[in-house]
């Protein structure tokens, strides 16, 4: 290979780690700037990720300029004086790899196909189980004051006005509250769609620690309606039932929303 060659094959090759590290960078601004990001972490992360992102553009760019204001060919051959050595390893091309998969495939929030699998809510013999994890909104059951039977104390709901909650809420106060304090109150809740084979229409929304990797799916079930659309977003107002394993609403009134910003509680 000629001295010449070596030199415009080093010098693209920086050139095109440089950007990649830029197009990193912007893909991290744009998710930040147009809310994409909230369908994998939670919003108190976009402040970081923003960071991240001027971090890598300037970077690229800073590597892209050092680059081609370089003095002196470049060689490949080991032991020459005149080697220069890259302030990105050659492997830097990886990066691509995130780019082109929001390209490509970006991902929608998680919806009904995972609302019920073990690990997003689970059974519905799981399900009390799995809502006693660790809560970024709720108060732990343990720090809540309880009524004689053991059951958490709950706020009192309204017994003839429309009681607004998350589902998350709804859910908590049927497993770990009174039943009867929940019982034949009317609701307001958010959610999407998702259809079960046995049992007809639910209600679902998951809520997130960190990011979707550590989603804990809630559902309701839904009497009294049918022509839903899976993973379509509704508000749904009615009556609770608490005689099931899960809270059951008999709907009044249902509304077609559009996805929340943050999809997750």
């Amino acid at each position: 290979m000629s001295r010449t060659t070596s030199t415009t094959t080093v010098r693209l090759h920086e050139l095109w780690s440089a950007a990649i590290l830029v197009l990193l960078g912007i893909m991290i601004g744009v998710l930040v700037v147009t809310g994409q990001l909230n369908n994998y972490l939670r919003p108190a992360f976009s402040p970081l990720l923003a960071v991240t992102g001027v971090v890598l553009l300037g970077l690229g760019i800073w590597s892209a300029v050092a680059t081609i204001r370089q003095p002196g060919p470049w060689h490949l051959g080991q032991g020459h004086p005149d080697q220069r050595h890259s302030p990105i390893r050659r492997t830097s091309w990886m990066l691509l790899v995130p780019v082109l998969l929001v390209v490509l495939v970006a991902p929608d929030p998680l919806g009904s196909a995972l609302l019920t699998s073990q690990a997003a809510g689970g059974s519905e013999e799981t399900s009390t189980t799995t809502t006693r994890r660790p809560r970024a909104r709720i108060q732990s059951p343990s720090a809540r004051p309880r009524n004689p039977g053991g059951t958490v104390v709950y706020p009192p709901l309204s017994q003839t006005g429309i009681n607004e909650m998350t589902l998350e809420e709804l859910v908590l106060r049927h497993t770990e509250g009174d039943p009867a304090a929940l019982e034949g109150r009317t609701v307001s809740v958010i959610g999407f769609a998702s259809l079960d084979p046995k049992t007809g229409w639910r209600l679902g929304r998951f809520r997130i620690v960190c990011c979707a990797a550590d989603a804990i799916g809630y559902r309701a079930q839904l009497r009294g309606t049918s022509d839903l659309v899976d993973d379509q977003w509704y508000q749904v107002t009615g009556v609770v039932d608490t005689t099931g394993a899960l809270p059951a609403i008999q709907v009044t009134s249902l509304n077609a929303i559009d996805q929340p910003v943050t999809p997750y509680l």
